[in-house]
């Protein structure tokens, strides 16, 4: 993909994340892209394990935002740094403030994204809730 195309992708990508809606973000997924957060427990997530990881992800965290430090691009690659700021729902049911750095390295190739690699401050998030128990072991599905 040129840097052009990689762009376009990336703003399409951000757009459906900012709109929280995970068939937009799996819309712009290549069929058999793998997505993995990079905190204690979680696995590489396809297909269905993916929109698990989704809706975990935005029931986890429902007033995620990303505030955006630096987003370099290159032909097929998205490298984005952020904080990720809002609330957490605990296992208690009590809502708890959150601010997490992240960065995310996106692959792109023929219009989609193949993979997407996020790295969490797994201790500012909190062990609690970095990992749903649906997602532990075995969460690759295909």
């Amino acid at each position: 993909m040129t840097i052009d195309e990689t762009v376009e992708l990336g703003t399409r990508y951000g757009r459906a994340w900012r709109t929280r809606d995970p068939d937009a973000i799996l819309a712009l997924h290549a069929e058999d892209a793998a997505v993995r957060v990079h905190v204690a427990g979680v696995e590489e997530a396809t297909g269905a394990a993916a929109r698990e990881l989704l809706d975990f992800v935005f029931e986890t965290l429902p007033e995620m935002r990303f505030e955006s430090r630096r987003i370099d691009v290159r032909e097929g690659l998205i490298v984005h740094e952020y904080s990720l700021v809002g609330t957490r729902a605990g296992a208690d049911g009590v809502e708890a403030p959150v601010e997490v750095d992240g960065i995310d390295l996106i692959r792109c190739a023929d219009g989609r994204v193949v993979r997407k690699d996020t790295y969490l401050d797994s201790l500012a998030l909190g062990a609690d809730a970095a990992v749903s128990p649906a997602l532990r072991g075995g969460a690759v599905a295909g």
